[in-house]
């Protein structure tokens, strides 16, 4: 890794090097190596202007041409415009507010349909920045630090207050399996489900998952 002079990663590598030795009373068997890590501002960008979802949201309910928004999700998405674009600060408590927006927001798509949404967004060149999309805004330094522990037996984890699933998609280039993700998350039903509740439903082969605009979490101080 680079920045041998740096105090951050010194440290970093001195406990990797004591938990990997089999001989350190310190040391830590494979299975148990866990890392677990931030996603917004600590592996991907949050400066372009504010965070993905945020950016996300301000596209689906503004300027997404196959989208009517509701009034409420509308003006959630333009206090997020007002802010990238004016430097307007966002109302108290606006972390649940756009939550409860967002979950609103992609209600009725399969989770296949969102995640190509989140990617074809993600690909879109990143508010701010030359020559880098969104998807590309991860820190090189970062995603180094994940190939370190990994090499070193450790299983990296994401816990985010972001959407779990959009999380998903902007880690899946960089080998973070889907089932190592932790985000905030919305309900989730069958395409076919009705008001049965899913305790007492079995989903058919043919069937989607869709989400649903009720919010079960925003993942927050983790």
């Amino acid at each position: 890794m680079r920045g041998a002079d740096c105090e951050a990663l010194t440290a970093l590598q001195d406990y990797v090097q004591d938990v990997t030795n089999a001989n350190s009373p310190n040391y830590i068997q494979e299975e148990d190596r866990i890392a677990t890590f931030d996603m917004d501002g600590t592996f991907v960008g949050e400066l372009y202007p504010s965070y993905f979802e945020y950016n996300l949201l301000e596209y689906r309910a503004l300027d997404d041409p196959d989208y009517e928004a509701p009034k409420d999700v509308m003006e959630t998405a333009q206090e997020i415009r007002d802010f990238v674009r004016n430097g307007k600060p966002l109302p108290d408590h606006f972390d649940m507010k756009h939550a409860y927006a967002a979950a609103k927001a992609y209600t009725g798509m399969t989770l296949a349909e969102f995640d190509a949404y989140v990617k074809a967004y993600a690909a879109q060149p990143a508010n701010g920045f030359s020559g880098m999309t969104y998807g590309e805004s991860f820190y090189k330094p970062m995603l180094e630090v994940f190939d370190y522990l990994k090499d070193n037996g450790f299983t990296c984890y994401v816990v985010s207050g972001s959407d779990r699933f959009i999380c998903r998609a902007l880690t899946e280039s960089i080998g973070i399996p889907s089932n190592r993700v932790i985000g905030m998350d919305v309900r989730l039903v069958s395409s076919a489900q009705g008001t049965a509740e899913g305790v007492n439903y079995t989903m058919g082969r043919e069937e989607s998952i869709l989400r649903t605009d009720e919010l079960i979490i925003k993942n927050l101080k983790t």
